[in-house]
């Protein structure tokens, strides 16, 4: 009998899973959106590696959330489970285009077993300008042609001026070109 019960004692210091969870530190394991190419968003999510919340008011103040987003953006936050905490985008809010925006959580969300998150950084991005249709429009003269250009999204004549290049495939030379709105 006294032989049964040094080998339970001993199983229970080697392995306690609830010791074990106690020290392990509170994780974002998964933010979304993640990646480039964003095109639209009502919602910022963060999955934690544990609960971190009660059931019950979900709702947080912003001056609570120790989560910084640049540029910033305005949103509400929400636990959407004990695990999920999300910034919903408020209405009318929209992403900038062809924006990085950086996300920093700052220590100070604690779990319920009080342990808490440590300094951690994530970024994506929003769908940059590209050129979704190119064809000839009409000719100037038998070698200049007057070509239309169609983008995924707006964008200023100077930034067209600035960053659009036309080259040929078998040469180094770069071609100049005016811009300007197509007025149809």
């Amino acid at each position: 009998m006294l032989i049964h019960k040094i080998i339970t004692i001993s199983c229970l210091l080697i392995y306690n899973p609830f010791a074990a969870s106690q020290t392990k530190m509170l994780e974002i394991v998964r933010v979304t959106p993640e990646g480039n190419d964003i095109a639209s968003l009502k919602q910022i999510t963060f999955l934690f590696n544990r609960s971190v919340v009660p059931l019950g008011k979900m709702e947080r103040s912003p001056a609570k959330i120790p989560i910084k987003i640049q540029p910033k953006l305005s949103c509400s936050w929400r636990w959407l489970n004990t695990k999920i905490l999300a910034c919903n985008i408020k209405e009318g809010a929209v992403l900038q285009r062809a924006t990085t925006y950086n996300i920093t959580v700052s220590p100070g969300i604690k779990a319920e077993d009080g342990a808490t998150t440590k300094e951690k950084e994530y970024q994506f991005s929003t769908t940059r300008p590209m050129a979704k249709n190119v064809r000839i429009r009409t000719w100037q003269n038998p070698g200049k042609p007057i070509l239309l250009v169609r983008f995924n999204q707006p964008i200023s004549r100077n930034s067209a001026e600035n960053f659009l290049q036309l080259t040929q495939a078998d040469s180094s030379i770069d071609y100049k070109f005016k811009v300007f709105r197509d007025p149809n």
